[in-house]
């Protein structure tokens, strides 16, 4: 039976380390001599004409912003200008700002110039914004009031979606422009007595105008309320103050 010496087997592996590090120490002599070499002798940047370092001096240029400008340099040199197939423009006969609009504010007449077109002043177009116009939008459900509108017609066409785009839709019979323009109270123009059912078509083309007057919206209100009793907010004993919605966000 074999067996090994384990103080031989000591002795190999040392000797493995040793050869190691004598193979180490014989590679950085080796690269020491040819950097010295090198530097004897560098290699120029093709670009700017510096000298490459040692760990760069396979490469023709010090970095590639060199490289770009360098290449970048004959391509300019090289390039042929087209010649111009259009008549130049007299730049002195430019106007010396930008184009200007004259704006009208539609809600007060109010005239002005602006860089884009607006229909309404600043003092005036929260009111028309998003939040503004929401304050007079129905809030009620249809089939809470059977006794102001007939099912029919939705029976007949349903309401409109993307499916069905001309559906039926609510109308303002006074229209939420008009309320705003002359700051009716929300109560009345989001009662239902001032809802109307109609087609898509119908209410496109009504646009903007009303199809009753404020006068006799609030004195149906008035009708209806004491005989069946209000329903939701109580009107303002003031009417509604259109300038209190520019505070909202």
């Amino acid at each position: 039976m074999l067996t090994r010496d384990k103080y031989s087997m000591s002795e190999r592996k040392w000797s493995n380390g040793a050869s190691r590090n004598n193979g180490k120490l014989g590679g950085e002599i080796m690269r020491q001599r040819r950097i010295s070499e090198y530097e004897a002798n560098p290699k120029m940047c093709k670009g700017c004409q510096t000298v490459l370092v040692f760990g760069k001096h396979h490469n023709t240029f010090c970095s590639q912003s060199c490289s770009g400008r360098y290449f970048g340099k004959i391509k300019s040199d090289n390039t042929v200008p087209k010649p111009r197939t259009y008549p130049k423009k007299d730049r002195s006969l430019r106007p010396p700002y930008s184009t200007l609009y004259s704006c009208v504010c539609k809600h007060c007449g109010y005239s002005w110039q602006n860089r884009y077109s607006k229909k309404y002043c600043v003092d005036h177009e929260d009111l028309y914004s998003h939040n503004g116009r929401a304050l007079f939008w129905f809030t009620f459900g249809i089939s809470s009031y059977p006794d102001l509108f007939d099912g029919e017609l939705i029976r007949q066409h349903g309401m409109r979606s993307k499916e069905n785009p001309n559906g039926v839709t609510r109308d303002h019979r006074v229209s939420v422009n008009e309320a705003i323009r002359n700051g009716y109270d929300p109560y009345y123009i989001t009662h239902p007595l001032n809802c109307e059912l109609m087609l898509f078509d119908e209410n496109n083309k009504k646009n903007v105008t009303s199809s009753i007057t404020y006068e006799d919206l609030v004195r149906q209100v008035k009708e209806y309320d004491r005989m069946v009793g209000p329903e939701g907010v109580e009107p303002s004993p003031d009417g509604y103050e259109p300038t209190a919605i520019t505070t909202l966000a």
